[in-house]
C-alpha cells in the first residue's frame, strides 16, 4: 500500500525545450504570430504534439518578452541602412563560418522618406498646411466661444462640439476660406 504522505509522479517527463525551439519561438513571436498557434507549433518530444500554452509560458518567457523587440530592431536597422545607402552582406565560407560586414550601396529614396516621415515627423507641405488652418480654425472657435461666453466646462462634450462647429462655420462666412482647403 503506498504512503499517503507522498504524491505519484507524473509518467512524462519534464519538458525541456532545445535551442533549436528557443530560437523558432523569438522567431514566431518576431512576426506576431499568437502563442497559441506557436505552442502548437512547439513539440513536445515526449507526446509528439504541440506544448500547453502553460507550458509555452514557463519554458519561453525570455524569447516571448523579447521576440517583437528584436524583429522591430531588425526591421529599423534595415530601414536605416537602405535609406543611408549602406547594405548589411552576410557572407558563409566553405566552412559554414559567417561573417558580416556592411557595404556601400545607392540610398532608397522610398525608404529616406519614409524614415523622415516614420522617425522624424517630416510630412508634406501640403498636409502640414492643412494640419495648421485646421488647428487655427479650432482655437478661433475656441475663443469664439470663450468671447461669447458660451463654453461651460459641465455641459454636454456634444453640445460644446456642436458649439465649436458653429463658430467654425461663422468663422469660415467670415473669412471665405473653404473648410476642406
Amino acid at each position: 500500500m503506498p504512503d499517503q504522505g507522498t504524491k505519484k509522479k507524473n509518467p512524462q517527463q519534464k519538458f525541456e525545450p532545445t535551442a533549436e525551439q528557443r530560437q523558432r519561438v523569438l522567431t514566431w513571436t518576431g512576426y506576431g504570430m499568437g502563442q497559441r498557434a506557436i505552442a502548437s507549433l512547439t513539440i513536445n518530444p515526449t507526446t509528439g504534439r504541440g506544448v500547453t500554452v502553460n507550458t509555452l509560458r514557463r519554458n519561453f518567457r525570455h524569447e516571448l518578452e523579447t521576440g517583437q523587440a528584436l524583429t522591430e530592431r531588425q526591421v529599423s536597422e534595415s530601414l536605416f541602412l537602405q535609406a543611408v545607402g549602406t547594405a548589411r552582406v552576410i557572407r558563409i565560407d566553405a566552412d559554414g563560418n559567417e561573417t558580416v560586414t556592411r557595404e556601400a550601396v545607392p540610398p532608397n529614396h522610398v525608404a529616406a522618406i519614409y524614415w523622415t516621415k516614420a522617425q522624424m515627423g517630416w510630412m508634406e507641405q501640403e498636409k502640414r498646411a492643412r494640419i495648421e488652418v485646421a488647428t487655427a480654425r479650432l482655437e478661433l472657435a475656441r475663443e469664439l466661444l470663450k468671447l461669447r461666453g458660451m463654453v461651460d466646462e459641465s455641459e454636454d462634450p456634444q453640445e460644446v462640439a456642436r458649439q465649436i462647429k458653429a463658430a467654425v462655420d461663422e468663422i469660415e462666412k467670415v473669412t471665405s476660406v473653404p473648410a476642406d482647403s
